[in-house]
């Protein structure tokens, strides 16, 4: 079972292993600590921080041509939204209330 508390030990270990590999030659890897930090993250309900973290997991992606990487990447961006479209629609309908 996920719990709230994983989340937030799987976010911390994310973020501290991005950082570890910021300015290392090692764009893999970094591209997949970002790419998972993203998913803490939305797990988290911190949908915009989220999609930071996927936007820069895929401009590495693209630099380097990893398909398998995009596809991924856009896939969890489109959860995303996904995820973030009903709170957003509900918001819009009760300000018109």
């Amino acid at each position: 079972m996920e719990t709230y508390g994983h989340w937030v030990s799987l976010k911390q270990m994310w973020e501290q292993a991005a950082t570890d590999l910021r300015g290392s030659s090692q764009k893999p890897q970094l591209s997949v600590a970002l790419h998972q930090l993203g998913m803490a993250l939305g797990h988290l309900g911190e949908y915009a921080e989220a999609e930071k973290r996927y936007k820069e997991s895929l401009t590495i992606e693209r630099e380097r041509s990893d398909r398998a990487g995009i596809a991924g990447t856009l896939h969890q961006l489109g959860i995303l939204a996904e995820t973030e479209a009903p709170t957003t629609k509900r918001s819009s309908c009760s300000s018109r209330a």
